[in-house]
């Protein structure tokens, strides 16, 4: 008994300094906080049917999963958004190689406010424009008046996707507070009724998520609609083509069984 745990500590060990799969034992993922937990429950059924296996999942945001990949720290990067072309510069500097993305899924940017708040609806523009700071107020019913309180995740995907993409050639509103993790960002909505924030992945029940331009991130089967306007594509990066127990996993994720339980947590699956 002891043996076999001082072996397996000799495997974590070793794998957290070198964050590069050497026997097919281990692979480390890290990154976007929207792919975080939906990919835990993937990785747990694939090591249920692979016991042989260990797959580490762990979060801080599409920009912490991509340095780790480019300092050599974990073998997959999760990110809700595409590289940047300094990110690529980097992998292409450190390593020789232009870096691989996978396409795994794909899902939406809900913008959460309160459940109190009595809005319902944003159109484009005035979503541009709060969390740009250029509307600092609420005008809506018992809320006109009260000061917007944005809500922000600065080395998340969902950030840099929506600066990238939606606020375009803005920056977010200086008033901004910051949140570290997705968790701690839904929490804060849910304890303040005048903020609201961006967030990916799963649904959280106990939040309002507004629809964008009177169109509801969910159709009427509660599946995700594809005429939301904030959808966006999810990827695995990896340095080089997927091998061995990391080929494994993804080809697993692309399956229909991996597809399946994606669609279950609220995401879009590929072949549907």
């Amino acid at each position: 008994m002891k043996k076999s745990l001082f072996f397996c500590i000799l495997i974590l060990i070793f794998a957290g300094c070198s964050g590069v799969n050497k026997n097919e034992v281990l692979i480390n993922i890290k990154g976007s906080e929207s792919l975080k937990l939906v990919v835990q429950i993937l990785a747990d059924e694939f090591m249920s049917h692979h016991s042989e296996n260990i797959i580490l999942v762990e979060g801080g945001g599409s920009e912490t999963g991509i340095n780790s990949l480019i300092n050599g720290n974990c073998d997959i990067a999760m990110a809700s958004r595409p590289l940047l072309p300094e990110e690529s510069k980097k992998i292409s500097t450190r390593t020789g190689r232009v870096g691989v993305s996978t396409l795994i899924a794909r899902d939406d940017i809900l913008v959460y406010v309160h459940p109190s708040n009595p809005l319902s609806n944003l159109s484009k523009e005035t979503l541009i424009d709060i969390f740009s700071g250029e509307k600092i107020y609420w005008r809506e019913g018992e809320f006109e008046g009260k000061k917007i309180r944005i809500i922000i995740r600065p080395n998340s995907g969902t950030y840099s996707y929506f600066k990238r993409f939606v606020l375009v050639n803005k920056d977010f509103g200086e008033q901004a507070d910051v949140a570290e993790t997705d968790g701690i960002l839904r929490n804060m909505i849910a304890n303040d009724k005048y903020s609201i924030g961006l967030s990916g992945g799963e649904f959280t029940q106990n939040l309002k998520s507004l629809n964008i331009n009177g169109i509801p991130p969910l159709d009427e089967n509660k599946m995700p609609n594809p005429d939301y306007p904030l959808g966006r594509n999810l990827y695995f990066y990896t340095i080089q083509s997927p091998t061995g127990l990391t080929k494994r996993f993804i080809d697993f994720i692309l399956s229909e069984e991996g597809q399946n339980i994606l669609e279950s947590h609220g995401y879009f699956a590929l072949w549907k």
